[in-house]
């Protein structure tokens, strides 16, 4: 394989990638408005829903820190 044709197949994969990523963050987006609005239809308050969502958040951040100072 040429050394540009080697370039554009890894410019297509990264596309590819970056493409994948952003159907994920919207999937997560979707799901995500779907829960708030079911636990809100539910009665749970708007506040406590917030901070669900809030404390997930954290939780993933600390989680990601642990693992770049265990990594």
């Amino acid at each position: 394989m040429t050394r540009d044709r080697a370039e554009m197949v890894r410019e297509i994969v990264d596309d590819l990638k970056i493409r994948a990523r952003v159907c994920g963050l919207k999937r997560l987006a979707r799901e995500t408005s779907a829960l708030y609005e079911n636990l809100v239809a539910h009665g749970v308050p708007d506040a406590i829903v917030t901070s669900y969502f809030a404390v997930g958040l954290m939780r993933e951040r600390l989680d990601e820190q642990r693992r770049g100072r265990s990594g």
